[in-house]
Order: C-alpha cells, then structure tokens, then sequence
C-alpha cells in the first residue's frame, strides 16, 4: 500500500513536470509572429508530446465502444490507432519539411512543393510498410527517420548560406536526438498500445510503474526540445529571418530575444537600412573590379581583407565563382581566367543594377 502510494505521488509529480515543461514551449513559440513558425511549431510540440499520441489512442477507444477495465486491446483498435498516429506523423513531417523550406528556400514555393510531396509519398509508403510488419513499427519507423535526418544535413553541408547553416544545425541535432531516444526506450520499456489504459483512465490503477517510464521518457524528449527552442542564437537568427513586415511588432532587446519592446518605427527603418547594405555591397563589388583588372593572381587573404567580409561567406563567394567561371585556387592564391573575366565583371554589374532596381521599388512603397 505504502509503495503504490509513492509510485502514484511520483506519478503525478511527473505529470505536472512535464505540463509545466509544455506550456513554456508554447509560451516560447507563441511570440514568433511570421504564420508557418506558428503553425508547425505549435504542431509539432503538440505532437512531441506523448499524452498527444495518448489522446489518439483514447479517442479510438471510444470510437469502438472499447470496455476498458479487464478487456485486451483488439486488433481492430490496434490497426485504427497505428492509422491515426501514422497519419499525424505525416502532417507532423511535412509540416517540418515546410518549416525547413522557409528557412532555405523562403521565395521558391515550387521546391517547398516539391518537398512537401516527395514526404508525404514517403510517409504512405512507411504506412505500408508498418501494416505488413506491425510489430516492427517503432524500428522501421526509426530507419525511416534516420534516412530523412541524413537527406536534411547533407542539404544542410551544401549550404551556400553560412549563417543559416551554423545555427540550423544545432536545433536539427536537438530534434534528430528526439527522434532516435524516444523510438528506442519504447521499444526496450513499454508497450505503446498500452499508454491510454496508464495515461487516460486512472494513474491510481493498471500499472503505475509503466506510467512513470511513459511520463518519464516524454519529459526527456521535451527537455531535449526546451533546450533546442530557447538557444538565444538560434531563437535570434529566426527574428532576422522572419521578412522585416512580419517582425515590425517586435525586437529584441541587448540582444536578449526573451525580452521585447512594441517598435512603431521598425517598418520606416527598413527602407533606411536596405539602402545602407546596397551602398556597401555596391562597394564591394567596385572593389573587386579593380582587384581583378591589375592581377589574376590574387593572394586570398589579401583579397578577403580588401572586402572586409567574414571567412564563411569569403570562402562561398569563391567557390562559387571558382566553379561558374573556371578560377582556379593554387594554395594560397586565386588564378583569375582571362577568357571568362570580362564575363564575371559583367555579372557584378548585372548584379549591381539588380540591386538598384530593388531599391527604386523599395524607395516607392514609402
């Protein structure tokens, strides 16, 4: 009696553990304004959560008029509920895959499209799979994630935004670590069909042992989560992400993104400052005419000095060009192709009036 008392005391004590953990996520996310940040994020936290999968469970339950106390799970609970969650997984996915299209590609709607697809098509595949092999569910489902997480780093390694890449990267890890434990300690310490009779019904009856190792992993992934969610770089790079419309309501203050300020100026700033980053870039790229018109061979070191520019974006800039108008880089220098400069400086010019054009249009909406 003395022990039933203790495990349900823990019980509950997980239980408002992992609700306080919760609701500060989507406190967090709540305070991202731009649409698709607020939709997958509220999702997805939603769906990180155990007791959201718990609810599918239960809600089949009473779809089939299931006698919960003393009775097995059916087969035809089973098939509907694996249903249910594997479709949610799907929406949870693409949901994802959208996120991620936002953060690499936020003007082509065609690759977000394209994505969006190609997962959903994987994810009825995966369904499949799991209907010929239900009781290997969670290790296909893990193999089918794995193989997602490798498609999105390698995407992530040949990145040409730098900035986007670094900062990225370390929410992906917290996710990907999210969807290797949780699959795992299910496997190894419960049943998942099993959480509704532990989670729903009553936490002073069935198993309260099973109900502290399902509470218990849960408030692991949603740790794993709050860590990944309130890293100040990450957090901050997507305030300066989010289009300059979207983010006009608020700003971060010394650089703390948990503290904000209303800012009715931040709309007429924009303009000033779009203005001041073209000015630079225009520079820039007078620099490097006259840099490439008395040398082709160019010290990189020299040349990155000259452009004032760090060595991540130094280094994509001269891939880029090095590949597109066959430079070669002998060490430390660059090997500037005679036949494709003219070429090259007519694209810094094209560039040049690109950016002219987009500040006239800028100019006009004042």
């Amino acid at each position: 009696m003395v022990e039933e008392i203790i495990i349900n005391i823990v019980s509950i004590f997980f239980f408002i553990i992992n609700l306080f953990f919760t609701v500060k996520l989507l406190k967090k996310y709540n305070r991202l304004n731009h649409k698709i940040y607020k939709i997958s994020g509220l999702f997805l936290i939603l769906f990180f959560n155990g007791y959201f999968l718990s609810t599918v469970d239960f809600i089949t339950v009473l779809l089939f008029g299931f006698e919960i106390f003393g009775s097995e799970l059916t087969p035809s609970f089973l098939l509907t509920s694996t249903y249910l969650k594997l479709f949610l997984w799907a929406i949870a996915i693409i949901l994802l895959s959208s996120f991620l299209s936002e953060l690499f590609y936020p003007n082509k709607k065609k690759i977000f499209n394209f994505i969006s697809i190609l997962l959903l098509l994987a994810a009825l595949v995966f369904s499949f799979i799991s209907y010929i092999m239900n009781s290997y569910l969670w290790l296909i489902f893990l193999i089918f994630n794995l193989s997602l997480w490798l498609v999105i780093f390698n995407k992530l390694k040949n990145s040409q935004n730098a900035e986007i890449n670094s900062k990225v990267k370390m929410l992906l890890v917290f996710v990907v670590i999210y969807f290797i434990i949780k699959p795992i300690l299910s496997i190894f310490f419960f049943n998942i069909f099993h959480l509704i009779v532990v989670s729903y019904i009553s936490i002073f009856t069935f198993d309260p042992i099973s109900f502290i190792i399902f509470v218990a992993i849960d408030l692991i992934s949603l740790i794993i989560l709050y860590k990944a969610f309130t890293w100040d770089k990450w957090k901050e790079n997507l305030q300066n992400i989010i289009p300059s419309k979207e983010s006009s309501i608020q700003i971060p203050v010394d650089r703390k993104p948990d503290k904000e300020i209303l800012d009715t100026r931040r709309v007429e700033q924009v303009p000033l400052e779009s203005r001041r980053n073209h000015k630079d870039e225009k520079e820039l790229i007078e620099k490097i005419k006259k840099i490439v018109k008395v040398s082709n061979k160019i010290k990189l070191d020299m040349m990155r000095k000259s452009l004032k520019i760090s060595e991540d974006e130094f280094l994509d800039k001269i891939y880029d060009w090095a590949e597109r108008y066959d430079f070669r880089i002998d060490g430390e220098y660059l090997i500037i192709n005679k036949e494709t400069i003219s070429d090259f400086i007519d694209s810094l010019d094209s560039q040049f009036d690109e950016w002219n054009k987009k500040e006239t249009r800028e100019e006009g909406k004042i």
